[in-house]
């Protein structure tokens, strides 16, 4: 029995040994593509700048006025796809210590004497950023082999992580040509989905609920099935009187922990858009997807779950 203990743990840290090798691999294919050139200057488009002006105006200007990071990257104001920052401030949280890292690497690189700006738009910032969130990817692979292996043996869950770092949209957004949301999008909703699997419904997965709806609001989705089984739950435990007040604590310090970081969506949201109650973000030329500005109320002692959409 303790040999065949040993040779599951060995197989399991296997499994991410060789996804971390595939990482590598995966990144030495991009570099020979030539995806990986200029990666100082990945800030571009429509979503990556808006979400880095979060960042950059958080850090620089103490504020979440971004008429100066968006005439930086679109100069006239005409120019701007959006008026106002209908984007998720999600990834400029996650992305804030490859941020300051950066800041960090500048500020080494001006004391040796290189001619660099401290100014928040410079090479290391953005550099710094577009690895950092490529790592988020591979955070979030690792953590998706840690919730599967709870339910598959070691080898399929190989098999379930390969097929999504070579065979997903994941693997263009490992090293895409612009800092998308994507990989901490991914990250944080398999942080979830292992917390949920390991600890229910605790302060820790209502903190992981919570940023993973930071990041992208159409994530909160994936907290469906836990409003199910917690239903389930409550009807079992309305009928058998059983443990019912342990399960009411343990649902009110999710709901508590989950509404406490949820407010700063409403918060940041006041400041940044002129709509108080919706976030509107176009997925295509004909959709608006339905942004929850405020995911979830706590309707009773008994935590039940309410979702309510504001559609733009």
């Amino acid at each position: 029995m303790r040999w065949k203990n040993i040779r599951w743990r060995t197989n399991e840290h296997r499994v991410y040994i060789v996804l971390i090798v595939a990482y590598l691999v995966l990144t030495s294919g991009f570099g020979y593509l030539g995806y990986l050139e200029n990666i100082e200057r990945r800030i571009r488009g429509h979503d990556s700048v808006y979400y880095y002006s979060y960042l950059r105006s958080a850090f620089f200007d103490r504020d979440l006025n971004f008429e100066n990071e968006w005439a930086h990257f679109y100069g006239a104001p005409e120019n701007r796809p959006y008026p106002d920052n209908v984007f998720s401030i999600g990834p400029a949280i996650l992305w804030t210590p490859f941020f300051a890292l950066g800041h960090v690497t500048t500020l080494a690189a001006r004391f040796y004497g290189y001619d660099i700006d401290v100014d928040g738009y410079s090479k290391f910032y953005q550099a710094f950023v577009y690895i950092g969130n490529s790592l988020y990817g591979l955070v979030g692979v690792l953590l998706m082999a840690l919730f599967l292996k709870k339910y598959l043996r070691s080898n399929a869950v190989l098999i379930a992580c390969l097929a999504v770092v070579f065979s997903t949209q994941l693997t263009y957004y490992f090293w895409s040509l612009t800092t998308m949301s994507h990989n901490a999008s991914f990250a944080t909703t398999a942080l979830f989905l292992y917390c949920w699997r390991s600890s229910g419904a605790s302060s820790r997965t209502a903190v992981a609920a919570a940023l993973m709806s930071l990041v992208r609001w159409q994530n909160i989705l994936f907290l469906i099935p836990l409003a199910i089984r917690a239903g389930v739950d409550l009807s079992y435990l309305l009928r058998t009187q059983k443990r019912l007040k342990n399960w009411s604590l343990k649902h009110l310090v999710f709901f508590s922990f989950f509404s406490a970081v949820s407010c700063l969506s409403l918060s940041y949201g006041r400041s940044c858009t002129t709509n108080f109650c919706s976030f509107p973000k176009a997925l295509s030329s004909s959709i608006l997807v339905s942004c929850i500005s405020a995911p979830f109320y706590l309707t009773c002692v008994m935590a039940c779950f309410s979702i309510i959409p504001s559609y733009c």
